[in-house]
């Protein structure tokens, strides 16, 4: 079934825009820096968050949801309690959960407030202003990297320290008073005690203890959503079977085995490689018309380009750690 959704179906992804177009979205009636809405019917019951029918094979296959799984993990619990907190490592696919979560408001056709934390140039008048009318239209709230609200360094900070704390206490002020369902995305634990301002986070604790948290692993966890990562990114059907399932290749295993090369652990390693988000957005974004090349030889039979393959997926590995470790110090 997946093979043949593979084959038939467009690509979905937008090389000059970065996400996934998989269906039109409804009308904007609200369309600001960093802040919009679309049209759409009140949430009702928090069951509406539940993926349901939209089973994770539907959601992957029908609506090009990448991390599928997750996002019925995800919505299973904003269902259980009407808000939610997605945690994770930089890279890890926080954005995708909540492309995710606001795919499945589309099929059911509830609308939505979108606010990405990155925008720090937003007033916060705008963004109350926002938040009061989606609470009013009982439409949900996705607040995309709220920590940003919170950024320790001048560096990152685009506002004074007063003038932030000023903006941020309102924000959350009014999400407080929001009676709609509230979604967050953050940064995990590392990051936050990186780039974050512990003194202004402490003071607005008790705001964050009302959210249940899905903390997001870096890993995809189920074969097929990497599949339908790689195709969307331009990979061919067989392209993506074969790099999904490098670490049950023979040719993989041959070659990793062997003294010269190195041991049974780098299979591990390419497991690993091969299911870890930030690692796939290098192979799909950066690396892609290396792969795709090296794998034409590969499938003819050049046996020196296994090895190339393989080193292209570990350095693409080392460079995701070596990324997503600058991205939390620097």
């Amino acid at each position: 079934m997946l093979l043949e959704t593979l084959t038939t179906r467009q690509g979905r992804y937008n090389i000059e825009n970065g996400f996934v177009v998989s269906m039109s979205r409804p009308a904007r009636f609200l369309n600001m820096e960093g802040v919009k809405a679309f049209e759409g019917r009140p949430v009702g019951t928090y069951e509406n968050f539940r993926a349901g029918i939209q089973t994770a094979t539907e959601l992957r296959e029908r609506f090009g949801v990448w991390r599928a799984e997750e996002t019925v993990e995800a919505s299973n619990i904003l269902a259980d309690h009407g808000k939610l907190l997605v945690v994770g490592s930089p890279q890890s696919g926080k954005g995708t959960i909540m492309y995710g979560l606001t795919s499945i408001c589309d099929t059911k056709g509830i609308g939505q407030l979108l606010i990405d934390g990155h925008w720090q140039e937003s007033s916060a008048e705008t963004v109350v202003e926002a938040i009061q009318l989606a609470d009013q239209k009982s439409i949900p709230i996705f607040f995309d990297s709220a920590d940003y609200l919170f950024l320790g360094s001048r560096k990152f900070r685009r506002l004074s320290k007063l003038a932030q704390a000023e903006r941020t206490g309102k924000i959350l002020e009014a999400l407080s008073q929001a009676k709609t369902p509230v979604i967050l995305t953050m940064h995990d634990q590392f990051w936050m005690d990186s780039f974050l301002d512990k003194e202004l986070l402490e003071k607005h604790q008790k705001f964050f203890e009302q959210f249940p948290i899905y903390n997001l692993s870096r890993q995809l966890s189920d074969g097929d959503s990497v599949v339908t990562f790689l195709v969307d990114h331009g990979y061919s059907p067989s392209e993506s079977y074969f790099i999904q399932n490098m670490a049950g290749n023979p040719l993989i295993q041959n070659l990793v085995t062997k003294p010269e090369f190195g041991d049974k652990k780098l299979l591990s390693e390419i497991a690993f490689a091969v299911n870890d988000y930030p690692a796939l957005k290098i192979l799909a974004r950066e690396r892609q018309e290396e792969v795709r090349a090296t794998i034409a030889k590969v499938f003819s039979g050049n046996q020196e380009s296994v090895e190339i393959l393989v080193n292209i997926i570990l350095e693409s590995l080392f460079k995701s750690d070596f990324e997503t470790s600058l991205r939390s110090s620097r």
